[in-house]
C-alpha cells in the first residue's frame, strides 16, 4: 500500500529528527490511524522504529477525539458524558 510506505518514510524521518535533537519519544503513547471516507481498513499494526503500534479506530490528540471518517462523533459522544 502506497500510503503505508509513505507513512513509514515520514515516521523514520521524524524519529531521526528526534534523535539528532536529543529528544526521546515515548513509544507507549504512539497512536496509528488511517483517515478514510471510502472505508479503507487500517492495517492491524504499523512499525515505528523498532516498536509495533496497534491500529486504532479513534485516537485522542490534545483532548480531541478523531475517528477514521473525521466525523467527530466519538468526540461529541465523549462531551455528552461530562
Amino acid at each position: 500500500m502506497r500510503i503505508k510506505a509513505e507513512t513509514i518514510i515520514v515516521i523514520d524521518k521524524m524519529l531521526d529528527w528526534f534523535s539528532v535533537n536529543k529528544i526521546n519519544a515515548n513509544n507507549d503513547k504512539f497512536q496509528y490511524i488511517l483517515f478514510s471516507r471510502n472505508g479503507l481498513r487500517n492495517d492491524e499494526y504499523a512499525r515505528v522504529g523498532s516498536c509495533e503500534v496497534k491500529a486504532e479506530s479513534c485516537v485522542k490528540l490534545l483532548g480531541v477525539h478523531f475517528d477514521q471518517q473525521l466525523s467527530f462523533s466519538a468526540h461529541m459522544h465523549i462531551d455528552e458524558l461530562y
